[in-house]
């Protein structure tokens, strides 16, 4: 009885569905993000927006009325940018870098101003619940939804600057080293996410977005516009301390085109 009243339930949730005129689109755009991060991790640098891309697919699924429904498959990316403190130290250990004879394992320190990227890439699905204002050529909306984030890759970089004590940057001291001749970032290494001992940020992040957005209507087609926040509300940190939070924090803007089929716009 009670697999006869989901399949039943189901079915009247995909009828409106099936009728409806829908609209299937392309999007890509520039994301500024950065992490929320507990009073463990915060204290000996700060923290400014990264800078990253996303792109991706977008269904729109009309719900009757004004109201519609916007799954997407979005290739995203976040991370945070971090600039140590002034007059701070700190070491790096088990630092793997190419040089000319093959990877090495290193120890550098880092003082006043280094500048650390890290950069993550989610496979997200939001699932959005949009409300739409009509407009004969410009339309717009407002929208509110979770977001499935699915970690792809990470990368951390350690960008070259000067050492105030003698001038000289980290750069040139590693490649004095070396004896070889390196590109800047003189520091780059592949970060991983998963649940193991070895890895440094949990593979599925939740999260809730909100924003709005614009459409220039052409017929059956439209060009959209839309600016939206998304909020981690997990914490994507993988260490065994319980006092670390870290959670992705990512203003989102992005342009596309939908194209409808069945109809055009309402």
């Amino acid at each position: 009885m009670k697999k006869v009243l989901f399949f039943a339930l189901f079915a009247v949730l995909l009828t409106p569905m099936a009728q409806a005129q829908i609209s299937l689109g392309v999007k890509g755009g520039v994301t500024f993000s950065r992490f929320g991060m507990g009073d463990g991790l915060n204290d000996n640098f700060d923290s400014y927006f990264k800078v990253g891309f996303l792109a991706g697919i977008a269904l729109e699924i009309p719900m009757g009325g004004r109201f519609a429904l916007q799954p997407e498959i979005l290739y995203s990316q976040r991370g945070d940018r971090r600039e140590t403190e002034k007059g701070l130290v700190q070491t790096f250990d088990n630092i793997e870098m190419t040089d000319p004879s093959g990877t090495q394992t290193f120890l550098v320190s880092v003082t006043d101003g280094s500048v650390r990227n890290f950069i993550l890439s989610y496979i997200d699905i939001p699932i959005l619940f949009k409300y739409k204002f009509r407009g004969t050529t410009l339309g717009g909306n407002i929208f509110v939804g979770p977001n499935l984030g699915f970690g792809s890759k990470a990368k951390f970089t350690l960008d070259d600057f000067k050492d105030p004590s003698s001038g000289q940057s980290t750069l040139s001291k590693i490649e004095n080293f070396f004896g070889g001749t390196f590109n800047s970032p003189i520091l780059e290494t592949i970060l991983d996410f998963g649940s193991g001992s070895r890895d440094q940020y949990k593979s599925f992040d939740f999260g809730a977005i909100a924003g709005f957005g614009l459409n220039y209507n052409l017929g059956s087609g439209s060009i959209v516009f839309d600016a939206r926040f998304l909020l981690g509300l997990s914490n994507i940190d993988n260490s065994d301390n319980e006092n670390n939070s870290l959670k992705n924090r990512s203003a989102q803007v992005t342009l596309g085109y939908m194209q409808s089929f069945g109809g055009g716009w309402d």
